[in-house]
């Protein structure tokens, strides 16, 4: 059962290598998360659907991996994320390096990391770090 307090809009950052393993974890949770190859309808301006569903989210979880931080995409949105205040999650599925241009906005924040094979381990993980933090639905 997920507390209350984690019923937030999510938003799920991964990039189309990792986008398998993301929808495998929201199958897991029973919140309302928004992914931007889901959450992005015909006719709509691709740039506008994700600022505003930054905007609306609570919580900006990220899967942290090579191809991510490679993309300037992830960088842009971890950014806005950042400048919004928003709690940021970050989940390590690969070991990667966290290039300069992520640094300032993933500095101090306690990540998560995913082994494989441990797709349920990672959602209870995902679940108990939603529970701990100060999230108004």
């Amino acid at each position: 059962m997920v507390p209350e307090c984690c019923n937030p809009t999510i938003i799920f950052e991964a990039v189309p290598e990792c986008y398998n393993f993301a929808t495998r974890i929201v199958n897991f949770l029973d919140l309302q998360i928004w992914i931007d190859q889901e959450g992005i309808h015909g006719a709509k301006l691709w740039s506008q659907e994700i600022v505003n569903a930054i905007d609306n989210s609570k919580v900006f979880i990220l899967f942290a991996s090579a191809k991510a931080f490679l993309s300037k995409n992830v960088t842009k949105e971890l950014a806005l994320a950042s400048e919004s205040d928003k709690h940021i999650l970050p989940i390590f599925i690969e070991d990667a390096e966290i290039p300069a241009a992520m640094k300032y906005q993933l500095a101090g924040i306690q990540h998560l990391v995913h082994e494989q094979g441990q797709t349920e381990q990672t959602a209870d993980n995902i679940l108990r770090t939603l529970g701990n933090l100060d999230i108004q639905s």
